[in-house]
């Protein structure tokens, strides 16, 4: 039944239905459990107050009246980023004289939940969402019984629900609560009655992105190694060459420290490019990496000779300093002092050279990718050698008929009762709506993001690639064309090769989030010129927080 605290405003409107039905309690806070205890401890018929009611927290419009709100047409569950939290809340009585309250024999394994129905108002038909042991969790159709669907779908998840015990009228009751998922919304859209099908890897090999059986190891190598080599050298031309746009005449002083400080630099990413390449080879060529670490010289022309004799040849910074062959082998053992993972407070510098100086040319680049790629063919990929891409979500299907509504149904399941005693299921819930992230009508939660303290190369590639961004064959084509900023600049855009398949590109959160905070200041100081708005928009207070590098 509802929930006991609100029985006498149910009887006293004769309202059976609303007897019968479980509610649906917001809170707005993220101690919303004890604000429940503190009602049922003091004052239990207020929890009437927390029914949840149709609210919009829309800023009112311009130039309308100041008692305006915005009008929805379902009641709508705000997610607990919004600030709000929902429960539903029931009381499980016998059916005798007081209804008193049930109690739930653990031991015997009984227990009480709730679960969630998608609800059609045309027909009144549900579906339950199951997890079915073979295809995995979706809705699934659920057929009436005796023109109801208070019993329980085969599969069908079942939500936990706990007693909140209280006293109301000097005698003992107990209710029982459940957290409402609402921030799973996009799971309940996305719905997969399948498994989700493997999506099309596109990267800046045409050839992997139009072989549905391409191996995505390529990718890794392409994305970890060989691109960035190109980019060390590259700028080594660059820097050869007079400026095109010279900047103000900096003091030699000042030339020095830019100088050093870009050295540095490219000195960190040489050595993770280097512990990438070893990683790369010993985990997914051991037998080629066996032979690298144990200084063998391969007789023959195989793919593994050409290789070691490419990184047996060639040095970090030409002749008189290690060879790559010797470097590879320093960084997968030295690996801890690159990643600052030692717990050596100022550990030796590995490896200090850079790459842009190497003696590897296009061609022996050309020629140690091209073998490794020929090592990686002769094996098949496995799911362990696959780059670990954000393709392991459901992709949300579109809403043809319109907003989705769903209610709630509580069940009480009494399995050692017999095969005579099924699952009981209460009524329904008032139908709702589960609100979107960015939603018109939620609250505006107060939210403060943290950036990442250490922002040195080795602190920030231990966060995951773990957010996905879907690209359409249309917009992969438009940004292909635009790959070099200083030629998209001067108007200069690459053709961009068509062919139909999009990408899905993986990306670290943490700096896609200082990259948004530096473009957004950018463009803030920009326009400060005509809205003169940065004393309205944001103030900054120093606060003592260090590098863990500097001290803490």
């Amino acid at each position: 039944m509802s929930a006991s605290p609100l029985w006498d405003s149910a009887t006293a409107n004769a309202d059976l239905a609303l007897m019968q039905q479980p509610a649906l309690l917001r809170f707005a806070s993220d101690n919303f459990m004890e604000d429940l205890q503190k009602i049922l401890q003091t004052a239990p018929p207020s929890l009437a107050e927390l029914l949840a009611r149709k609210e919009s927290f829309r800023v009112r419009p311009s130039g309308a009246p100041a008692d305006w709100s915005a009008s929805l047409p379902q009641l709508k569950l705000y997610q607990p980023v919004h600030g709000h939290f929902y429960l539903v809340a029931a009381s499980l009585v016998c059916r005798i004289a007081g209804l008193p309250d049930r109690t739930i024999d653990t031991a015997n394994n009984e227990r009480a939940g709730f679960v969630l129905r998608r609800y059609n108002p045309n027909d009144g038909s549900e579906m339950a969402w199951v997890n079915d042991p073979v295809n995995g969790k979706g809705w699934q159709s659920v057929a009436p019984r005796n023109g109801d669907y208070n019993y329980l779908a085969n599969s069908e998840e079942l939500l936990p629900m706990f007693p909140v015990n209280f006293k109301m009228h000097g005698h003992k009751r107990r209710l029982l609560v459940g957290l409402i998922p609402t921030s799973s919304r996009e799971t309940y859209k996305a719905a997969p009655n399948l498994p989700p099908q493997e999506p099309m890897l596109a990267g800046d090999d045409v050839r992997l992105a139009k072989d549905p059986e391409g191996d995505t190891r390529l990718l890794e190598l392409e994305t970890k190694f060989t691109s960035q080599f190109r980019e060390l050298k590259q700028m080594a031309q660059d820097e050869a060459r007079p400026a095109t746009f010279p900047g103000p005449a900096l003091s030699s002083a000042e030339t020095a420290r830019r100088a050093a400080a870009r050295e540095a630099q490219e000195k960190d990413v040489s050595r993770f490019m280097l512990l990438d390449l070893a990683e790369f080879i010993s985990k997914n060529l051991p037998g080629l990496w066996n032979q690298i670490s144990a200084g063998a010289n391969l007789a023959g022309k195989g793919p593994e000779a050409r290789v070691i004799q490419t990184l047996t040849t060639h040095h970090v910074e030409g002749s008189g300093t290690p060879t790559l062959r010797d470097a590879l082998i320093t960084a997968l053992a030295d690996w801890d002092k690159i990643t600052l993972e030692t717990d050596s407070p100022n550990p030796a510098p590995v490896l200090p050279y850079n790459l842009k100086r190497s003696d590897l040319n296009e061609a022996g680049l050309a020629s140690l990718v091209g073998n490794l790629k020929d090592l990686l063919a002769s094996q098949k990929s496995t799911p362990a050698n696959k780059v670990p891409f954000a393709s392991d979500l459901a992709l949300p299907k579109l809403d043809t008929g319109g907003t989705a509504l769903y209610r709630l149904r509580c069940v009480f399941q009494r399995p050692n009762c017999g095969p005579f005693q099924a699952d009981l299921v209460s009524q329904p819930t008032q139908p709702f709506v589960l609100a979107p992230f960015f939603d018109f009508d939620a609250p505006a939660r107060p939210i403060r993001i943290s950036l990442p303290v250490d922002t040195s190369i080795a602190g920030l590639r231990k966060f995951n690639k773990n957010v996905g961004f879907m690209i359409s064959d249309q917009l992969r084509g438009q940004l292909e064309r635009a790959t070099d900023l200083k030629k998209a600049l001067d108007g200069n855009l690459a053709s961009g090769e068509e062919f139909d398949l999009g990408t899905l590109c993986s990306f670290s959160i943490p700096i896609i989030t200082i990259c948004a905070m530096i473009v957004l200041m950018i463009f803030i100081n920009l326009l400060n010129f005509v809205f003169w708005w940065i004393p309205i928009l944001k103030i900054c207070i120093p606060i003592g927080l260090l590098n863990k590098l500097k001290g803490s």
